[in-house]
């Protein structure tokens, strides 16, 4: 066996072993995966120690001796165990991983060795230097700063990201840069996305820890970015969150916070709506976008005739036959849905800037993080002679840090008429969003979901847009659910807050996640139609049908409805259980007299459970009920007079199908059937031909078919022999052309 799959091998017999609980099999492999990676005796010596504090543990154990600490302690160890096998894995890929994180790592260790402290000590010595330039008003002195910091920020970022396990001096380090009002907000900002990015790759609790420490002291600058990464990582390292030892008091501080569990649901909301953003761009491109193009040239001359800008086209009291057009083609309704989408917080701008993300400054990862500033030398460049414009820009609150980086760059493609245009419109955008602000009933509130809201978004552009997102775990790739996460699970336990988020994943479609949470409202809670009707939906829309007739049916013990009776009889019908949903289609009958749908299912459970007759008085009376075209009865009236002996009604309708129709191979099976039974056997041997001949000659369908008939046909007065006869001429006499 090849080293790399012994190497394998041993990994995935430690982490199964350790998830089932088996602790001295999961070390034997961990012992097995150091052996072969050759890890450095640090790995091995913990090992030991840790194997050592199991066997004390498990030894007092097995005494019967209480020990209220024993659960902390078994998590501890799990947690250290995955934290040496995770060392030692990254050390193993350290060596030749192609991946952009592992080529960072080796080209920070192959810089000279400066620590992270004198990195930052650096940086800090520059930004007072360009600080104290500004507020002279020495502008051009500042800006000679710039690229080194830059430069700086970047080394920065990556030392941190690439750190593992962070050192206490690091930790230091990087807790001095996020309290630190000397130094830029973005730098701040940046650096704590170094961090949760970080802590993506790897699980190390004094990320976590770092991340809590700006919320915990109510930063205004990075409270809410860093609640949205600490919650990110929480998200990704909940199933080790048990073991972390040292967060176990940051994480009841956390849950003892006064805004915990409001800002825990609002960050959750930013999580979930992330799931939105990818169904909007996919209508945008594939539907609003094409069908926009095909009113493309109705619009241009509407335009021509009417010497009318686009702002006139789109204005409804200007223009009604434009608004007419739109709402004809439907795209009205679905712009007015993308509208209110984005008025709830959804990413509409992900189509319109996800191609604008291939200029040089998107080629460096930690830019992906960095808070839009004017400063940067990119914008300076870019934004030559366009200040005011870059400002308008700046100041947008609906665009993220990353959008407004790519709406910078593009500047050079638009012409200048255009550019005095967007300035114009910006700057309204802008007085009308301050003004909306003001008017807000709980500004802080708005102000701190929307910070929460752009950083989600910065970071979905990342794992989503980056040229090498590849190589990166996209934490949105599966749905992010805080529901049982420990510590974040406190603040959305509440019956309110998780009748907010099942509603919410429900009207979107994400039955998986909305069946979780209204099942969760059915433990230890009095029984609800609604809740009970949706969850039972959920299911069924995942196609759980027996989980969902469970529910469907204690929602009509505490109050009938059609709607509930409607469902339980599609189900009883799918399951193939007939004589049920017979007995539930006859009570939706009632409920529904002459409703074309429930007779035709009605009649189809009366054909199943071989009440012809019924059948038929049901289909002709949907027949009645469809009036002029009642194509869907055809096939099985014809059918069902086969069955009740009126063989010329069946032959009339399977003449007016050839006629009005196209036959079907089960249409040449029945006709053949009929041909038997009627005492015309020749006319048999045609039909079963042609179904032979339109099934590619499938003789093992042909005589499965007939097999399953054959009694029907028997009892209808067919000769036994006479269909082996038929049947036998039928296989023999076609072959394939």
């Amino acid at each position: 066996m090849a080293k790399s799959d012994e190497l394998k091998n041993s990994y995935t017999l430690f982490t199964t072993s350790l998830s089932h609980h088996r602790m001295t099999q999961a070390f034997a492999a961990l012992q097995s995966y150091l052996n072969l990676s050759k890890a450095p005796w640090q790995l091995q010596r913990r090992l030991e120690e840790l194997q050592n504090q199991y066997n004390l543990m498990s030894d007092y154990a097995m005494l019967g001796s209480a020990d209220p600490e024993r659960d902390k302690i078994y998590s501890r160890i799990g947690y250290e165990a995955q934290a040496i096998a995770d060392e030692a894995a990254r050390n193993l890929k350290s060596a030749d991983d192609p991946s952009l994180y592992f080529s960072t790592l080796r080209y920070e260790n192959l810089q000279a060795p400066d620590s992270l402290t004198k990195l930052v000590s650096e940086y800090s010595s520059l930004a007072s230097k360009a600080s104290m330039a500004s507020f002279t008003g020495n502008d051009s002195a500042s800006a000679k700063y710039q690229p080194e910091m830059e430069r700086l920020e970047t080394a920065i970022f990556n030392r941190i990201w690439t750190a593992y396990p962070l050192t206490q001096i690091d930790a230091d380090t990087i807790a001095s840069v996020l309290s630190s009002p000397a130094l830029p907000v973005y730098f701040r900002r940046l650096t704590l996305s170094a961090v949760m990015l970080g802590g993506l790759e790897v699980c190390d609790e004094r990320r976590l820890m770092l991340l809590a420490s700006p919320y915990l002291s109510g930063d205004t600058d990075l409270e809410m970015p860093a609640l949205c990464a600490l919650l990110l990582l929480m998200w990704r390292h909940r199933d080790r969150m048990a073991g972390m030892r040292h967060f176990i008091p940051v994480g009841e501080a956390l849950t003892e916070h006064k805004g915990w569990a409001r800002d825990v649901k609002m960050v959750f909301m930013q999580f979930i709506r992330t799931r939105d953003t990818e169904k909007i761009t996919r209508t945008i491109r594939e539907d609003i976008g094409p069908s926009l193009m095909k009113l493309r040239p109705e619009l241009d001359r509407m335009a021509g005739e009417d010497k009318a800008t686009l702002d006139d086209l789109l204005n409804p009291e200007q223009n009604p036959e434009w608004m007419d057009m739109l709402d004809k083609s439907d795209i009205g309704d679905k712009l007015r849905k993308m509208s209110e989408l984005q008025q709830e917080g959804a990413d509409v701008m992900m189509s319109s800037f996800g191609n604008l993300k291939t200029f040089p400054f998107f080629n460096t990862i930690s830019n992906w993080f960095l808070p839009f500033h004017t400063d940067h030398t990119s914008v300076a460049a870019a934004g030559k002679g366009v200040q005011s414009l870059i400002n308008a820009i700046g100041a947008s609150p609906a665009l993220c840090d990353s959008d407004k980086y790519s709406f910078i760059f593009s500047l050079g493609m638009i012409p200048a008429a255009q550019r005095s245009m967007m300035e114009s419109q910006l700057g309204a955008h802008a007085d009308m969003m301050l003004q909306q602000n003001m008017s807000v009933l709980f500004p802080e509130a708005a102000s701190r979901e929307q910070a929460a809201n752009r950083y989600v978004q910065d970071l979905y552009r990342f794992f989503r847009l980056f040229r090498r997102k590849g190589e990166f775990s996209d934490p949105f790739a599966a749905p992010v659910n805080l529901v049982g996460v420990k510590y974040a699970d406190e603040a959305l336990s509440d019956r309110e807050t998780l009748l907010v988020l099942a509603e919410f994943y429900f009207k979107r479609e994400y039955y998986s996640e909305a069946a979780e949470i209204f099942g969760r409202l059915t433990d230890n809670s009095a029984p609800d139609t609604s809740i009970y009707q949706k969850l039972a939906y959920s299911l069924q829309q995942l196609g759980k049908l027996e989980e969902a007739l469970v529910w469907y049916e204690r929602a009509d013990l505490l109050g009938s409805d059609v709607w509930t009776t409607q469902r339980i009889a599609q189900i009883l019908k799918l399951l193939g259980r007939y004589e049920e949903a017979t007995e539930y289609y006859q009570r939706l009958d009632s409920m529904k007299p002459d409703n074309i749908s429930v007779t035709f299912n009605l009649a189809g459970c009366m054909l199943h459970t071989k009440r012809y007759a019924e059948a038929l008085r049901l289909y002709s009376k949907v027949e009645f009920l469809e009036g002029d075209s009642p194509r869907k009865c055809m096939r099985p009236i014809a059918w069902c007079s086969l069955l009740t002996r009126d063989f010329d009604r069946s032959r009339r309708y399977y003449d007016r199908i050839a006629r009005e129709d196209s036959l079907t191979v089960t249409d040449m099976l029945n006709m053949g059937h009929l041909g038997l039974v009627t005492g015309h056997p020749e006319e048999a041997l045609r039909c079963y031909r042609n179904f032979l001949r339109h099934t590619e000659y499938d003789v093992r369908r042909f005589e499965a078919e007939l097999t399953s008939d054959r009694p029907t046909l028997v009892e209808l007065g067919a000769d036994p022999l006479l269909i082996d006869i038929v049947a036998d001429k039928a296989i023999a006499g076609t072959t394939k052309e």
